[in-house]
């Protein structure tokens, strides 16, 4: 009986707590995008940087990284200027790519002050940097590394740590 019991209890447990179900609505609200300044300077390449604006690309009505979003998601018609140890360097072109613009005739050297001015339709976006010295690689040490199987089916992944 007590087994009967017992069962009976379980089933009705399940059928009470396995229904339970809530789904709730979640509103955020919309935040105006902002603008997006990336840069990476590198002092053996010429100076090239990214505008685009803040997004996740789920919540416009072009779809996820389509070549539509991605003329919404780049800025395109920025003025970017580009000053090097506080004098004026020139004005960025408009790269190959989407949102990408270059300074072509400037190469950054170890120890500059490069400062970027971009004006979009988000307002002025700044940054400002000093170029870092070359740091030699002296060596390179490789070692190759196999996963294997276990017994029991899980990877096993050798130590590469000398």
């Amino acid at each position: 009986m007590k087994k009967f019991l017992f069962y009976i209890f379980s089933l009705f447990l399940i059928c009470c707590y396995g229904s339970c179900t809530y789904d709730s609505i979640i509103k955020i609200d919309q935040v105006s995008p902002k603008g997006v300044l990336n840069a990476i300077l590198h002092s053996d390449t010429i100076l090239m940087i990214s505008v685009s604006q803040t997004g996740s690309g789920v919540d416009t009505e072009v779809g996820f990284w389509t070549e539509d979003y991605m003329d919404h998601y780049f800025i395109n018609h920025a003025e970017a200027d580009v000053f090097v140890n506080g004098q004026y360097a020139g004005r960025m072109e408009r790269g190959n790519e989407k949102g990408i613009y270059v300074l072509a005739d400037y190469v950054p050297e170890e120890n500059d002050l490069v400062s970027l001015e971009v004006e979009t339709p988000y307002g002025l976006l700044s940054g400002e940097v000093r170029i870092p010295a070359l740091t030699p690689i002296l060596s390179v040490d490789t070692q190759r590394v196999v996963n294997s199987l276990s017994e029991s089916g899980f990877l096993i992944f050798p130590s590469i740590w000398k």
